[in-house]
């Protein structure tokens, strides 16, 4: 990936869908902002990759992408599911209570050290 397109993307995340990427983002941060261990395993990482940071933020198993992965899977981008086909029958103007906060708000974030990456798995197993 050349700098040019990869601006652009960010570019595209940042201006086009401006309120997901800024709830992902502010989800990251706070998250970071609060495991300071986690802030310096993953500074840790990067600096081991200045040379090759295009390379670096492409891999798929980076603590960074995993502090992403975990910040999409708290608070999701998208705050719905596309429409799914089941047995049972709604009713029209049934009234329907959507519990957003049963979500999983932990984080496996916390407590991390820089050894621990082999347990980081960006998409848990539900």
């Amino acid at each position: 990936m050349k700098q040019t397109e990869f601006l652009h993307t960010l570019d595209e995340i940042l201006f086009a869908n401006v309120d997901i990427s800024s709830a992902v983002l502010s989800t990251l941060f706070s998250q970071l902002a609060a495991n300071p261990a986690f802030q310096d395993a993953l500074r840790a990482e990067i600096s081991q990759w200045t040379e090759k940071i295009t390379q670096y933020i492409s891999k798929q198993d980076t603590l960074l992408n995993c502090a992403i992965m975990e910040s999409m899977q708290l608070i999701p981008a998208f705050s719905f599911s596309l429409p799914d086909y089941t047995s049972v029958v709604i009713n029209p103007k049934s009234p329907l209570l959507v519990q957003q906060s049963e979500q999983s708000f932990g984080t496996l974030l916390h407590n991390v050290t820089s050894s621990d990456i082999a347990r980081i798995v960006p998409l848990r197993d539900a």
